[in-house]
């Protein structure tokens, strides 16, 4: 017989056998949801608060996303504005409250570090221990002045110590004016974004 006979028979000897079903492909791992990150965040929030504010932040727990991250969009809001309006008018003012600012102190050398690394005010760093304030005629002053004797850098620290303060014993009206405002926070700012990421959902 001749070679070119026998090709096609080699071809069909079983050598291996043929299939048509193809191997099983793995399984992907589920999906995080996207709002895991939101949601996690706003129950670590939620947890802070006084327990007297839990009837009305309750709901915030399984509420749509949107309402999420209105109401945490408010939480900054209320914190950042005034902060920013009450350092100003305490500075302008030249004048902040007695009873506040005792409990300003406790924050004072959080924000005295913050401002020496970024030099803002005339806030220096000098170390790893504390930092000097430099003044409005650039004389640097201790790091125990207070607002009312040093120098402007140290007198803008205390302000807005006190102002951080304040603002921190306003946090149970803040969380309730925040729920409130939520739902017309979601309908008319973020319902118009809801395409961008899918908040809707």
């Amino acid at each position: 017989m001749r070679p070119a006979l026998l090709r096609p028979l080699r071809r069909l000897s079983p050598g291996r056998p043929y299939t048509t079903t193809k191997p099983p492909s793995p399984t992907p791992a589920p999906a995080t949801p996207p709002d895991t990150s939101t949601r996690t965040r706003l129950n670590k929030l939620l947890d802070r608060t006084p327990k007297f504010l839990h009837p009305y932040t309750n709901g915030l727990r399984n509420a749509p996303v949107s309402h999420i991250i209105s109401f945490l969009i408010l939480h900054e809001l209320t914190a950042i504005i005034p902060l920013i309006g009450l350092s100003a008018a305490f500075h302008y003012s030249e004048w902040t409250p007695e009873w506040m600012r005792e409990r300003g102190e406790e924050y004072e050398g959080r924000f005295r570090r913050y401002f020496g690394r970024k030099g803002w005010f005339g806030v220096e760093a000098v170390g790893d221990g504390g930092v000097a304030a430099s003044g409005v005629d650039g004389v640097a002053e201790g790091e125990g002045m207070k607002a009312e004797g040093g120098g402007g850098g140290v007198r803008i620290v205390m302000e807005v110590a006190t102002a951080y303060a304040v603002t921190k014993v306003l946090l149970p009206v803040r969380i309730v004016g925040s729920v409130w405002a939520t739902p017309w926070f979601a309908r008319v700012v973020v319902g118009r974004f809801k395409r961008l990421g899918g908040l809707g959902r």
